[in-house]
């Protein structure tokens, strides 16, 4: 994502109204001292200078955007594979959404995963990788419903 702000010699400085290139606008903020341009840089307290240490770390790597927590009901349904292979064997009963809620989240060096409660009493291995999101876990129930019908549409073999 695009910086909203830049750290210069005399300050920080904001970008507004950045959706439009012919509209920005800079202003600058001096280490929490009081700025004509800018009502919230008072007391110590500047705005500007939180979202620019929001947008170092997130530079940095130390900061990251989850798309749920923990506790949050997620949905998954089969891989693309898996559908396929559960109406090959015709197991179709397989080809559904599933109803999780998250108990943990992993981080990895190579990214993050989610187990989900039932992983854990039941052992069923359905881990919720980052990769996968939005291709088969969700955080609706529509949106996973929508993504099987897609695929039950495209397959070959359904009725």
């Amino acid at each position: 994502m695009e910086r909203l702000t830049e750290r210069t010699a005399v300050g920080i400085l904001v970008k507004e109204n950045y959706e439009k290139e012919t509209l920005k606008t800079l202003y600058s903020c001096y280490g929490g001292k009081p700025n004509p341009h800018y009502t919230n840089c008072e007391e110590g307290y500047c705005a500007m200078e939180k979202l620019a240490d929001y947008e170092d770390a997130e530079e940095q790597g130390l900061l990251l955007r989850l798309p749920c927590g923990i506790g949050a009901d997620v949905y998954s349904i089969p891989s693309k594979t898996n559908f396929l292979l559960n109406l090959l064997n015709r197991h179709e009963e397989e080809n559904r959404v599933f109803h999780q809620t998250v108990d943990r989240i992993i981080f990895k060096k190579c990214g993050w995963y989610m187990e989900c409660d039932s992983d854990l009493k039941y052992g069923t291995g359905r881990i919720l990788l980052d990769t996968s999101y939005g291709v088969t876990w969700f955080l609706t129930r529509a949106e996973a419903e929508a993504k099987l019908k897609e695929m039950e549409e495209a397959s070959d073999f359904s009725e």
